[in-house]
């Protein structure tokens, strides 16, 4: 644990030092001193990833276990995770804040940041529930704080008590999920608790406890019906801020869904597994039909956090029934689809929100109706924008596709259960990732040629330039990384098999990376049928199993189910754009490039509020959807200079929230409605009082009675 010690005097020192720094060298002392706290960081990440299981005792909590940190190789998954995404924020944030300067003093913004990096570490390391709870409220604070930067904008002030309250409602949920197991088994340690706590509880209380640790966990993750505050504090924070939130923020509720519902108390049953896949595939959905029609840029980054929670949720729940089923083959194929898709996620989402903060800090302008052409003057963002665009649109060869690709293949592996009903759910949730996958695509198609491609449609958009190299080397290192986890995939498989190992069964990984650099081992027939086809390239020079993903079926014995490699399919892709690059570069005769007036069908020029908008590219998705997005009735508002003569008709869309429309609003009415009710009690008779205290006395005393 010393690395852990040293990680948290950098914190320290770093929070203290940006305070103490001149407001002109603060942003460069944080740069430094973050990335140095965000790599060490990781090296302790990757030493708990490879099996070293360490503890660091703060000291005992008389009759209740030991307070302190403890690292396992899951708390080491998502360390490596926050200790990249902040290596690259950290790189960033000294040329995007630059523009707030003027107005702003940044050292206590920077000063939280270090901050919350160490509280969200404490969280994933914390070996106990005080210690746990304590720093996840830590957590809460520091993130209220960032999102509340921009004290001009009264909307970041809003946001922020908004994702405060939801944070603090998943706290209570979240204690009230932790209070019978730490009783239960008479201690706060986890591993405690993890192995005492299980046969101490009835079936009930291990219902009540899966579902108040799975929403209250949820709200933090974005899923249904937690997740309204998430498209409101995003447009809201900083930039940076909004990288973290999605990158690192959303995947602590991940991880305390896994580290209850997997380690300290595995789901009641079956029943279970298939709710966390129900509320992960609703999740997505809704995510993404909202991003699909949502032209403000981080409005659409948020809602797409939310649908890709919701993929990683659908997975975990495949995983969780294999699991209760006692598939384990397949449970581990779904686990690995879970946590890639996590890891997937915080780096191409983190590419796109600072990505879209470059877009910010040049042009002023986030809403996509107003920009346009800015490939033309911002190259290289708009090159790793492209780069994020494809990944999270799941095309290869980036990293988005291998986890969707495997998230779907633990979907329709649900044949092999033989149980009507389940496959029934499996199915359905199968069809709605599916429609979420195909609408992505048009999202963030519609996304990146409305911002980079076209005429620019605003004067704000015109004059767009490229931000400054540190900014441009953290997108490119997130791109870079992107596409390193979409070509290795079977060495990230190799590694996040061992994570699983530790909560689940992780022995199974040959059933889906076969040895092809060991032809010995290969199961009859592998090795005949696909080494002609290239499946042994890199044999002798690559280490590891092998670089394909295949599955055999055991009825019948032998078929293959599945078999992909993207490592192979990038080397094509890459072979492919050679070839067409000679033919058409090299061998083909050289012709003269005459460049001349476009035809803009009859007309002298084309203005920019002629061209196709984001919303008129989403309106059809509007459309179709219209009965979750807004069932309301449009309001037309027109404008007019006299009685018959009109100058403008504009039509407005009244669209509450799905969430805010089906549940919170129902619920607030409920709740104003009661307090009215409970007022008219308040009229000021002593004689009424004295009743009501006589009424409540009697009442306790048939209660107690009666029990």
């Amino acid at each position: 644990m010393t690395i852990v010690v040293a990680f948290l005097l950098l914190s320290g020192v770093s929070s203290a030092g940006v305070l103490a720094m001149p407001r002109s060298a603060s942003s460069r002392f944080s740069a430094v001193g973050g990335m140095a706290q965000a790599a060490t960081l990781g090296v302790a990440a990757v030493w708990f990833l490879t099996g070293h299981v360490a503890r660091l005792e703060f000291g005992p909590l008389t009759g209740w276990g030991m307070l302190g940190l403890a690292g396992t190789p899951l708390a080491g998954l998502f360390l490596l995770i926050v200790a990249v995404i902040f290596l690259a924020v950290f790189l960033y944030t000294p040329g995007y804040l630059r523009h707030y300067r003027d107005q702003y003093d940044l050292r206590p913004l920077l000063a939280t940041t270090h901050a919350l990096l160490a509280t969200i570490a404490l969280i994933l390391l914390a070996g106990d529930v005080i210690t746990f709870l304590v720093a996840w409220e830590m957590m809460s604070i520091l993130s209220y704080l960032t999102v509340t930067f921009d004290q001009a904008d009264e909307q970041s002030a809003r946001a922020a008590y908004v994702m405060l309250g939801a944070s603090e409602v998943g706290f209570l949920m979240m204690l009230a999920a932790w209070l019978p197991l730490t009783a239960a088994s008479h201690s706060i340690s986890f591993a405690v608790i993890a192995r005492t706590a299980a046969p101490l509880l009835s079936g009930g209380m291990r219902w009540a406890i899966f579902l108040l640790s799975f929403v209250g966990f949820g709200v933090k993750a974005g899923l249904f019906p937690g997740m309204s505050w998430l498209p409101r504090a995003h447009p809201a924070a900083p930039a940076n801020a909004s990288a973290i939130l999605s990158g690192v923020i959303l995947n602590l509720g991940v991880y305390g869904i896994v580290l209850t519902n997997a380690i300290l108390l595995p789901i009641p049953g079956v029943l279970a597994g298939l709710v966390v896949l129900g509320v992960g595939s609703v999740t997505a959905l809704i995510g993404i039909l909202y991003a699909a029609t949502d032209t403000h840029i981080k409005r659409l980054l948020a809602h797409s956090s939310i649908e890709n929670m919701g993929l990683a949720m659908t997975a975990m729940g495949a995983a969780l029934t294999f699991d209760a089923l006692h598939l384990p083959i397949l449970g581990l194929l779904a686990w690995i689809a879970a946590l890639y898709h996590v890891v997937n996620h915080s780096v191409y989402k983190t590419l796109l929100f600072l990505g879209a903060g470059a877009i910010d800090q040049v042009t002023g302008e986030l809403d996509m109706d107003r920009l346009g052409g800015l490939a033309r003057r911002m190259r290289w963002t708009s090159l790793f924008m492209l780069a994020g665009t494809l990944a999270i649109a799941a095309l290869p060869p980036f990293n988005g596709f291998v986890s969707e690709w495997l998230i779907l293949q633990s979907l329709l592996r649900s044949v092999s259960i033989h149980q009507p009903a389940i496959e029934i759910v499996f199915a359905l949730s199968g069809v709605l990732i599916a429609l979420t996958a195909g609408l992505a695509a048009t999202a963030f198609i519609r996304f990146f040629g409305m911002t980079f491609l076209g005429y620019h449609r605003s004067a704000k958009a015109e004059g767009g330039r490229e931000v400054s190299a540190a900014e441009r080397l953290a997108m490119g290192f997130l791109a870079a990384l992107a596409l390193a986890l979409g070509v290795t995939p079977t060495y990230v498989a190799t590694g996040l098999s061992r994570v699983v190992g530790t909560f689940a069964d992780g022995k199974a990984l040959a059933d889906f990376v076969p040895r092809f650099f060991s032809p010995a081992a290969l199961p009859a027939g592998l090795g005949s049928t696909f080494y002609p086809l290239g499946a042994g390239l890199g044999r002798g020079v690559l280490p590891g199993p092998g670089l394909v993903f295949l599955h055999q079926s055991a009825h019948p014995p032998g078929s293959v189910v599945f078999a992909m490699s993207p490592s192979y399919l990038a080397i094509a892709m890459a072979v492919g754009l050679g070839l067409v690059f000679v033919l058409v570069r090299v061998l083909t005769p050289r012709h003269r490039t005459v460049r001349g007036r476009a035809w803009l069908g009859g007309i002298r020029r084309v203005d920019p509020g002629m061209t196709y908008t984001a919303t008129g590219l989403s309106r059809p998705i509007w459309v179709v959807f219209r009965t979750v997005l807004s069932p309301r009735d449009p309001v037309d508002r027109e404008e007019v200079v006299a009685k018959h003569f009109r100058v403008s008709i504009s039509r407005q869309d009244v669209a509450p929230y799905v969430v805010d429309r089906l549940l919170l609003a129902p619920s607030a009415a409920l709740a104003l409605a009661l307090a009215h009710l409970l007022a008219k009690m308040h009229h000021g008779s002593i004689n009424a009082y004295i009743g009501y205290a006589l009424v409540t006395v009697l009442a306790a005393l048939v209660l107690v009675r009666l029990t």
